[in-house]
């Protein structure tokens, strides 16, 4: 399912349930991360598919809950570079 767009947002989304159910904080930060690089990937495979955009803005909200300031700052350029023209 590696290249199919929509089994992608949706593993994004269930990597926040994951997040939402562990108690963990090290556990929470690993779920948030590699949820938002599955909706990273969903993102580079079709870029106009609004549930993909929703779960890598949610997940990243919640990975910076966990970064440095200096990885904060990096996020927020990452964020910028991918918005649409």
């Amino acid at each position: 399912y590696g290249d199919n767009r929509q089994f992608l947002w949706r593993l994004a989304r269930s990597y926040k349930d994951m997040y939402e159910s562990a108690k963990d904080k090290l556990e929470k930060s690993s779920y948030a991360q590699k949820g938002r690089e599955e909706a990273e990937l969903a993102l580079k495979n079709n870029s106009l598919n609004v549930e993909s955009h929703k779960w890598f803005a949610v997940l990243t909200r919640l990975a910076l809950e966990h970064e440095s300031m200096h990885s904060k700052l990096k996020s927020g350029h990452i964020l910028k570079v991918m918005q649409p023209n």
